[in-house]
């Protein structure tokens, strides 16, 4: 299995200052996070009936991020950039599987996964919870609710991922082969 995740996240404002000697001016400020994150694992069904399955799994994930903050001094060419960059692949374990409802198309994915030690992180875990519908045999969609953690270890990573948690909402769409 394979998942792919990016995401860019945006913040732009104005900082009022007082410039010598004394007149107001705006410091014009843009920050700029973007993330991608890739899981890959084998998997091997370990249950399995007509209404229901659990398959367990082990792989790595890999995340990468890029944070830059541009400020400009309103009214000037005065202009300062910074960024810094860090990425780190974790080892992982856990399952995923679905719940069929009442003998119907609709069903209800599960997924989880636990890891960390992969040099810069001392713990990572994704679960997911939510509801799908299955349309013929080859396309799967599913609304869940979805949420991604890393514990970074301190000074790994000049201070950009510490604790992070990404979540909310997930619409996808399964193409089965």
């Amino acid at each position: 299995m394979g998942d792919f995740i990016t995401a860019t996240l945006q913040k732009s404002g104005t900082i009022p200052i007082t410039i010598p000697p004394g007149s107001p001016a705006t410091l014009a400020d843009k920050g700029t996070v973007q993330s991608t994150i890739l899981t890959g694992a084998a998997t091997y069904t370990l249950f399995r009936n007509q209404n229901a399955y659990v398959d367990g799994l082990v792989g790595a994930r890999w995340v990468g991020m890029t944070a830059t903050l541009n400020l400009a001094l309103n009214g000037t060419a005065d202009k300062l950039s910074d960024s810094s960059a860090m990425s780190t692949v974790d080892p992982i374990v856990g399952f995923k599987g679905r719940y069929r409802i009442a003998d119907s198309s609709w069903y209800i994915p599960i997924y989880g996964d636990i890891g960390g030690g992969g040099g810069t992180t001392n713990m990572t875990w994704q679960g997911i919870l939510g509801v799908g519908k299955t349309f013929e045999k080859w396309l799967d969609v599913s609304l869940v609710y979805r949420g991604l953690y890393y514990d970074m270890r301190g000074g790994s990573n000049n201070g950009l991922l510490q604790k992070t948690t990404f979540q909310g909402p997930q619409l996808s769409a399964t193409f089965n082969f």
